[in-house]
């Protein structure tokens, strides 16, 4: 097209920038009281991103009753201990499954225009007011109104322009009330819905990235992974999350129930019997205790893996959660109620260590996590899975390449988009090489990695080297006597 004058045109970036990706972001599997809350629209098995305390207490509600309801042990752990942000939050407990039917009418005498029932979490779309006889059925809104109280128990309260006659009328009412004890592994395994098509369980975490575009780093089920099946699904789900990221499962060793080991050195047989031993899990064990507040250990361990990531690492996942500050003042064992102190030396500690688990110790510096090995070790020695933070280290950056180069799926195969990623991607792994979150790494388009027939069917690869450091997990020193420095006592004399 002819043209008189001065014009200008863009050409793309050379050099990409590496997309954002949480280094370290738990996914939170377990239950909630949720049906305490505004409303019940997508808060059972479905990703609930919280930046904050309030986030997560508005849209889950709360409970400090950790045993039923496990999610708020998490909730506190993540945002009361450690301050950390984002996390995801997935709920399993369903109210209108997970529920009771009150097992006779409750006859309710109303004092001052209102009464309140006796059972805590009671459904209120599922109450139902009738008179003393049972014979006239009121209707909430025109007749009566109903509500929580502090303690989640309904209060019913008569509307004086409604057809309850008196402030002092016997009501009977039925109900339903939540019971977080119907909710059971299968329910946190997941699975799809044969009816509905939708992810439940564990399989949620399939939907965390497309709705929250946050990339799951952990997963976690405290109160539940301590069974041996649900820890197997959370480590088959960590190695292929949307068939692309990988993450780290942490599991709880339990602490009671049949055959849970009663004391730490039957610990790793424990370990050993229930297959803990994945590349992408990490094992932790016992629990802790903190005042009087007792904590599954992964509630805590999730934690601090990303409060480490983020205080000690500015964001990179290469420095170990190991001997870094952990919320607790003593370690228990045994059932609620009967719960006993663990007592672990240095050398008791490194015993779990070497059997690829963690512990927790009180050492230089007060109460530390205790280990850096995933619970593939002592069986592989591999040392891109064996230690934690090279694992996730290696999950970040992969990571970081699928998000980042993205953008250049269905291009045109050519020399200037082959140079690009090897070019973008160097210069990424050079950064990371100076900030010393690596040794070093290259990535490389290799001849002999893309033969034509891959290339005429649209298929090419490239080759990266990484190496993160590992963690010092002994440093040792040889002190020697010198007697040359006798001859000091001598002066210089002679």
């Amino acid at each position: 097209m002819f043209f008189h004058g001065v014009r200008n045109s863009e050409s793309p970036t050379s050099i990409i920038p590496p997309a954002p990706c949480e280094a370290a972001m738990p996914v939170y599997f377990g239950i909630a009281p949720v049906h305490r809350t505004g409303t019940l629209s997508k808060k059972v098995n479905y990703p609930v991103l919280a930046n904050g305390y309030d986030d997560a207490v508005l849209a889950l509600g709360y409970d400090q009753d950790w045993s039923k309801w496990t999610l708020c042990e998490n909730i506190y752990a993540q945002f009361a201990l450690f301050a950390m942000s984002p996390c995801v939050f997935v709920n399993v407990f369903d109210p209108a499954v997970h529920k009771t039917a009150a097992a006779e009418p409750e006859a309710l005498t109303l004092a001052a225009g209102s009464g309140k029932l006796s059972v805590p979490d009671v459904l209120l779309s599922s109450i139902v007011v009738k008179d003393s006889t049972a014979e006239t059925t009121y209707e909430l809104g025109k007749d009566y109104t109903v509500a929580y109280d502090s303690k989640y128990k309904a209060v019913i309260t008569r509307v004086s322009t409604g057809t309850i006659a008196t402030d002092t009328d016997v009501l009977s009412v039925t109900y339903d009330y939540a019971d977080p004890s119907k909710v059971d592994k299968d329910d946190v395994i997941g699975g799809i819905n044969v009816t509905t098509g939708n992810e439940e369980g564990l399989e949620v975490i399939e939907k965390v990235f497309p709705l929250t575009r946050k990339v799951p780093g952990l997963i976690v089920a405290t109160g539940w992974s301590e069974d041996s099946e649900v820890a197997a699904v959370m480590a088959s789900k960590a190695w292929s999350i949307n068939g692309l990221f990988k993450a780290v499962a942490i599991v709880d060793i339990p602490v009671t129930g049949e055959g849970a080991p009663d004391q730490y050195s039957e610990v790793p047989a424990y370990k050993e019997t229930q297959n803990l031993n994945d590349d992408l899990q990490h094992v932790v064990w016992p629990m802790l205790k903190l005042g009087d507040t007792e904590f599954r250990y992964s509630s805590q361990f999730a934690a601090l893996i990303q409060w480490t990531t983020h205080h000690k690492g500015k964001d990179i996942p290469y420095v170990s959660p190991s001997n870094q500050n952990i919320k607790c003042d003593t370690l228990i064992s045994g059932a609620k109620g009967s719960r006993e102190e663990v007592m672990l030396s240095l050398t008791k500690a490194n015993y779990l260590n070497e059997n690829g688990i963690t512990t927790a110790l009180n050492w230089i510096g007060g109460w530390r996590a205790w280990g850096n090995r995933n619970a593939c070790y002592p069986a592989s020695t591999d040392t891109k899975d064996v230690f934690l933070p090279i694992r996730m280290m290696f999950n970040w950056v992969e990571a970081q390449f699928i998000l980042s180069f993205w953008q250049k799926v269905d291009g045109p195969i050519t020399r200037r988009l082959v140079e690009s990623i090897v070019d973008s991607f160097n210069d990424r792994l050079n950064g990371l090489t100076a900030q010393e979150a690596i040794l070093g790494g290259r990535i490389e388009f290799r001849k002999a990695d893309n033969p034509v027939s891959n290339l005429l069917d649209g298929k090419i690869k490239f080759k990266t080297y990484l190496t993160p450091p590992p963690p010092a997990e002994e440093i040792s020193n040889d002190f020697e006597l010198d007697p040359d420095y006798f001859s000091l006592l001598f002066g210089s004399a002679e």
